[in-house]
């Protein structure tokens, strides 16, 4: 008898290695990641095909307070996305205006035939209350959701129990740009 669905599609999952941290004052730097999968090879095989999962949304790891990792895992996403046809692309992206360069980039790779949605997390700074932000950070969101709304992208959003990411702090998110664009609120829970 069968315990699971024949079909497993796997809706967030996370592709890409980061460096070990040392959180809270920790004595050993601890890696963030319940997995990271280096390459698109390592993902196919300790992923997909160890689970048997027949489709997935791939974005990058993140969690370590490094903001250019997370960018430049775009590229593995990317070549996971375009090298096996399981394998479909969230983009990551910031609002933040340190971020601004490496945000615009990756909107470029917004109208490619493989990505479906953007990513982003307040958990390495910022809020998600517009009401807050400054000029660059409105901009900046902004542009974030017209490439969502020009592509029909999903906007996935990093959510947690307290602090910056907590679920209650999007609603003013939401109620401004909920119209144009699909936001998923991930998690309700996870890291703070």
């Amino acid at each position: 008898m069968t315990t699971h669905p024949k079909k497993i599609i796997d809706a967030h999952c996370h592709i890409g290695e980061i460096p070990p941290w040392k959180f809270y004052d920790l004595e050993h730097p601890v890696k963030p990641t319940v997995y990271d999968y280096r390459n698109t090879q390592e993902f196919i095989k300790n992923h997909l095909d160890e689970f048997k999962i027949e489709r997935a949304l791939t974005m990058s790891n993140y969690g370590v307070p490094v903001h250019e990792i997370s960018f430049d895992l775009n590229d593995v996403v990317m070549d996971a996305a375009t090298t096996n046809d399981r394998v479909l692309a969230a983009i990551w992206v910031s609002f933040l205006p340190r971020n601004a360069e490496m945000t615009r980039k990756a909107l470029k790779l917004a109208g490619e035939t493989r990505v479906v949605a953007l990513k982003t997390t307040f958990l390495l700074g910022g809020n998600p209350d517009p009401g807050t932000w400054d000029k660059e950070t409105l901009e900046l969101a902004d542009e974030c959701f017209d490439a969502c709304e020009e592509h029909d992208l999903i906007f996935h959003f990093h959510t947690s129990p307290g602090g910056n990411s907590d679920i209650n702090n999007f609603i003013p998110l939401v109620e401004r740009y909920g119209k144009r664009c699909k936001i998923y609120l991930v998690h309700f829970g996870g890291g703070v």
